[in-house]
């Protein structure tokens, strides 16, 4: 990939996540965690499902 290509994929991969993703850990509440494995499930990059852990209450 030229350095030309890669600096287009980055920029387009960043506005897809700052339009798409990052609103749901801003606006939703979503952990990093939560949004990291939700993109995982849906891209197929690894099969552990979309349940997430119970939250551990911070006294």
């Amino acid at each position: 990939m030229t350095r030309t290509a890669h600096s287009r994929s980055r920029r387009r991969l960043r506005r897809f996540i700052d339009d798409h993703v990052r609103p749901f850990g801003q606006q939703g509440g979503y952990s990093n965690a939560a949004l990291d494995k939700v993109l995982a499930a849906a891209g197929g990059w690894a099969d552990i499902g979309t349940q997430a852990a119970p939250a551990v209450p911070m006294d």
